[in-house]
């Protein structure tokens, strides 16, 4: 498959943190780590500079990441770079396992 990115995924613990008598401690999100980087291919859907707001000027952009996979990831965020620049870190919308294929689709 032809790549020209990278995908990283922000990935919990899969346990939550405990205190001596076993009672679950609340989260102060410092457990979460972003996964090594993979290879992907990385398809602009949407991009737009036009959006303004009191603050200034913001960028609007969704993307198709296709990655070779036999499962899918879970995770709520990804952190992409094309051709080594930084594209940023997105909220995953969807994800889709192409069994046929062999392939994982998420839409950022």
């Amino acid at each position: 498959m032809y790549t020209n990115g990278t995908i990283s995924y922000k990935a919990k613990d899969a346990e939550p943190a405990t205190d001596e008598y076993g009672v679950p401690i609340e989260s102060t999100g410092t457990e979460s780590a972003w996964s090594d980087p993979i290879e992907c291919l990385i398809q602009t859907n949407k991009h737009e500079n036009t959006g303004s707001n009191k603050g200034g000027v913001f960028t609007m952009a969704k993307y198709n990441v296709l990655m070779e996979s036999s499962t899918p990831i879970t995770a709520d965020m990804v952190r992409l770079t094309r051709q080594g620049q930084s594209l940023g870190d997105f909220p995953v919308q969807d994800n889709q396992l192409l069994e046929t294929v062999g392939r994982v689709k998420i839409t950022v």
